[in-house]
């Protein structure tokens, strides 16, 4: 997959988005949205990623669920580097403590991510599925007969549903410069679809810097979790 000499990468592309858990009537599926724009940058050996996402509406008329409709275009840049996590406004850092977890799960899920995490923290290797263990959570990622990352799955935790599966299934890899990397990505939360985008374009070895404002360094990380 060319891993060994990637340290950092960009990818962009677009697709649907779906409200996470926010179905307008119990049974109904999650509501779409047009992912017009989805740009990550990450950093592996800095542990940091950058999710440049915009969205509009997407279900025509609206159904209901996830504050739609939405006028207008709803762009989100969410930052982590290291247990520092944060939201970009322009110039303006508005800190997320408590994000920096799934924002660092989410970065060793990547393809190229679960490589590296799993030489960090001594992942094994069995009947062709990759297993280690990292920010509190174990993952397992299924390497295909091309030994290409095919499947990664991990637990994610939320205040009112608890544990969770999250699932993401990379298809249609490419080569870019002497990197393999897929060109449509699945994601499934508690085996509902979250995210389906084609990635089109992909910068092996791209500058990624991704700086922590002061004012997140500073910031007070919120309460664990009660027990349900």
């Amino acid at each position: 997959m060319g891993a060994g000499n990637l340290n950092t990468i960009e990818y962009s592309g677009s697709g649907s988005l779906f409200g996470f858990g926010q179905a307008f009537l119990p049974g109904d599926p999650w509501p779409r949205f047009e992912q017009r724009a989805y740009r990550v940058q990450a950093n592996y050996q800095a542990s940091a990623m950058r999710l440049d996402s915009t969205r509009s509406q997407g279900e025509h008329p609206p159904h209901g669920g996830a504050a739609q409709p939405v006028a207008a275009d709803q762009r989100t840049v969410s930052v982590v580097n290291g247990q520092n996590a944060w939201t970009e406004n322009g110039d303006m850092a508005a800190p997320s403590p408590g994000a920096s977890g799934d924002r660092l799960r989410a970065l060793w899920a990547t393809p190229h991510g679960v490589i590296k995490a799993a030489l960090a923290n001594n992942g094994k290797f069995e009947n062709g599925t990759i297993t280690f263990t990292a920010e509190g959570r174990e993952f397992k990622a299924t390497v295909n007969a091309a030994n290409l990352i095919e499947k990664v799955s991990f637990l994610s935790t939320n205040e009112v549903i608890g544990d969770y599966p999250i699932e993401v299934t990379y298809t249609d890899y490419s080569d870019f410069n002497g990197v393999k990397f897929p060109t449509h990505i699945v994601q499934t939360d508690d085996g509902h679809p979250t995210l389906d985008v084609k990635i089109n374009e992909v910068k092996p070895n791209a500058t990624v810097s991704v700086n922590v404002p002061a004012n997140v360094q500073g910031a007070t990380p919120p309460p664990p979790m009660s027990a349900k």
